[in-house]
């Protein structure tokens, strides 16, 4: 979706909320308007007071039809009950933000409505997360929030001779939404349609095709959700077809609207991406997670970075593509979560392992920003083979080549050292030479690494309090001057002087390794 338009609507959020009775902009926590006040005060004692009041500031002036579906349910005991409730909680809380704008009392009303409808009649368990994830929730991809369960739950209604299985009824259902369905390339980048629209044009792209064929299966009561592979974009839907309250993860039916009759089969998708397969992905609106697995034979691919000789698991800068058709697709839902629970937090080994079909052949890429607009990127082709490993070893440390705009600050005063600065001392001593003032608190913070290594004598001193001999040490041997900008730091090997800094510096820990790594 377009930044700009996120910014404008997140920036006029912001100005209804300001403009509300009690808005204080004074406070990092702003003070609840009163109207939103008196709303959750009057809330239930079972209710989740503080879930409700968080979705409903983030709503802005939209958060009245999200307090009106709550009111509706309080005020409707016998048709509604705690758990009903706590389901509605859960639909406002994880909406996205962009949601919680346009979401309507009727919408969330009518949904829940219908959702419980299906779980009586299919046997799902109101309380389950699988209940809210594949039955309840009102999105299915980056469709715009609309009522279609009720209009398409009427028109797709399957006849009672279909109403015998499932998977009969499922069959019908799919037959009837792909007769005289029209597919088509939109050949530009534009939203999607929503159901009901999608279904009055019968036509769309394949990504609309399959989003129609989800929402009308989920209209009928199946647990759904939306599927596609990365690299073509391929779109189908899986059908829940196991037990209602027992969940299986492996009770996925893969549907195809484009081939109804393949519907069962995951090899068709292969076929259909051209005899290959990278990431597949399911889910809704809310969160995806990886099912590649369930349609193609993959190869595990880890990779490692480290820097400054120790594993830095934080770096996030990378990105695997794989090449089709003359340029390389970035497999960006490689990202999402993979583990045995669906919409997981991550994975409960303490080493993430990315999965990608196989065979196929992918690159690897990641990137490092350095001042002066210099960026450095390394690259890595690799081949996945079926039930493999593919574990790469990334070293973020500044090539040596660099130039010297990327290394240092620009406004920071420099000198090499001279050919009389040669401390006697043999071995790999560190100086960092401060004051109390800020600038030499985040040189310490930077330096921090290198005070844990054994190899390294690390000296921290400062020349207000050092003793005359350290005094001496500093201001002849190492050049150290009472007017010198601090920090200083200074790394003498085997009584060599090979670093000398003198002012702040962002990229220190930089000059150091490279200095380091020219003594091996």
């Amino acid at each position: 979706m377009n930044r700009v338009f996120l910014q404008t609507a997140c920036f006029a959020c912001l100005l209804a909320l300001m403009a509300m009775p009690g808005f204080t902009a004074a406070q990092d926590t702003p003070e609840v308007p009163a109207p939103i006040a008196e709303f959750i005060a009057d809330l239930p004692d079972y209710a989740d007071a503080e879930a409700i009041q968080t979705a409903l500031l983030d709503a802005g002036e939209n958060w009245v039809e999200l307090a009106g579906a709550f009111t509706r349910l309080a005020g409707q005991p016998g048709d509604f009950s705690e758990e009903d409730y706590a389901n509605m909680v859960w639909l406002v809380s994880t909406a996205p933000h962009l949601d919680r704008l346009e979401l309507t009392e009727d919408i969330l009303v009518a949904n829940l409505t219908l959702a419980n409808a299906a779980a009586d009649a299919r046997g799902y368990d109101r309380s389950s997360d699988f209940f809210r994830r594949y039955v309840l929730n009102y999105r299915l991809d980056e469709e715009p929030v609309t009522n279609w369960r009720g209009e398409l739950m009427v028109r797709y209604l399957p006849d009672q001779e279909h109403q015998a299985s499932n998977e009969l009824a499922i069959a019908s259902v799919v037959l009837n939404v792909a007769n005289g369905f029209t597919e088509y390339d939109r050949g530009y980048y534009g939203n999607l349609a929503d159901p009901v629209s999608v279904d009055n044009a019968r036509a769309g792209t394949g990504r609309e095709f399959a989003l129609l064929t989800a929402a009308v299966l989920r209209a009928q009561g199946f647990g759904t959700r939306f599927v596609r592979e990365n690299r073509t974009g391929m779109s189908w839907v899986e059908v829940y077809n196991g037990d209602p309250v027992d969940y299986d993860q492996a009770a996925w039916i893969p549907v195809y609207p484009n081939a109804p009759r393949r519907s069962g089969d995951p090899g068709f998708v292969a076929e259909e991406c051209d005899g290959r397969v990278t990431v597949i992905t399911a889910g809704d609106a809310f969160g995806r997670e990886q099912v590649t697995a369930r349609y193609s034979p993959v190869c595990g691919f880890i990779p490692r970075f480290k820097q400054y000789g120790e594993s830095d698991t934080e770096f996030e800068h990378w990105s695997v593509t794989a090449w089709a058709d003359g340029y390389y697709v970035a497999l960006d839902d490689l990202g999402y979560p993979l583990g045995e629970l669906d919409y997981p937090t991550g994975l409960a080994e303490d080493e993430t392992v990315y999965y990608l079909g196989a065979p196929g052949d992918y690159r690897f890429q990641c990137g490092v920003r350095y001042p002066g607009a210099v960026v450095h990127v390394q690259a890595r082709d690799f081949s996945a083979e079926p039930g493999g490993l593919v574990e790469l070893e990334i070293d973020l440390d500044s090539p040596a080549d660099l130039p010297l705009s990327a290394l240092k600050e620009r406004s920071v005063d420099w000198t090499e050292p001279g050919e009389d600065d040669t401390p006697l001392e043999m071995g790999t001593f560190l100086y960092l030479v401060v004051d109390d003032g800020e600038p030499s608190v985040r040189a310490r913070g930077l330096l921090e690494h290198y005070m844990a290594v054994q190899s390294i004598d690390f000296n921290e001193l400062r020349l207000d309090t050092v003793d005359e001999t350290d005094a001496a040490f500093l201001r002849e041997q190492l050049k150290v001057k009472d007017n010198d900008a601090l920090p200083v730091v200074v790394l003498v090997v085997d009584g060599e002087t090979r670093l000398y800094r003198r002012g702040f510096d962002l990229n220190i820990a930089d000059w150091v390794s490279r200095a380091l790594r020219d003594q091996d």
